[in-house]
């Protein structure tokens, strides 16, 4: 998460494990968006994101941001 420049986290805005997610990267200095889908997305993927994902997030939904943040590249 270091040399990150910001965190995309995969689940439900206001889901504990999201918001503690959240959290960690705040406390790192890191800009985060706790996104539901690929059309959450925000900004574009640029600079180093980290990809995580809170306790419910269905694999599948995480592959499609994986790859709707690398489209936007």
């Amino acid at each position: 998460m270091a040399q990150a420049n910001r965190i995309v986290i995969v689940g439900e805005p206001g889901e504990a494990s999201c918001e503690a997610l959240a959290e960690s990267a705040l406390r790192m200095g890191k800009p985060s968006e706790v996104v539901s889908g690929p059309a959450a997305i925000k900004e574009p993927g640029s600079g180093r994101i980290v990809l995580t994902a809170g306790a419910f997030a269905l694999d599948a939904t995480i592959r499609k941001v994986a790859d709707a943040l690398l489209d936007k590249r």
